[in-house]
């Protein structure tokens, strides 16, 4: 038997060795029941010059491993939140992802 425990462990291992989230430096907090949390640390290279803002792409990162509401064969949609520290609401989106099963 699987402890779902071993499951996140994997979960978490498998997207922090994602190059693409090593270098944006994404960790996952918390992952469960088809929720995770992750952090971005922003960086000035992570910022837009003009505005100082974060750039979009390293915010959709996150909404890519959002909230999952559906899970089909080949076809997963989520949607996430992602909000600052103090729980200000910086993006709200949803996405579709092609589901790679062994």
């Amino acid at each position: 038997m699987v402890r779902s425990q071993d499951v996140t462990e994997s979960i978490c291992a498998f997207w922090e060795s994602i190059p693409l989230s090593r270098h944006l430096g994404i960790r996952v907090e918390e992952m469960t029941d088809g929720r995770s949390r992750l952090r971005l640390s922003v960086r000035p290279e992570l910022c837009n010059p003009a505005s100082s803002s974060v750039h979009g792409g390293a915010l959709s990162s996150l909404v890519a491993e959002g909230h999952v509401l559906r899970l089909g064969r080949t076809l997963a949609v989520v949607e996430a939140d992602v909000r600052t520290d103090g729980g200000e609401l910086v993006v709200e989106g949803r996405g579709t992802s092609k589901v790679w099963r062994s």
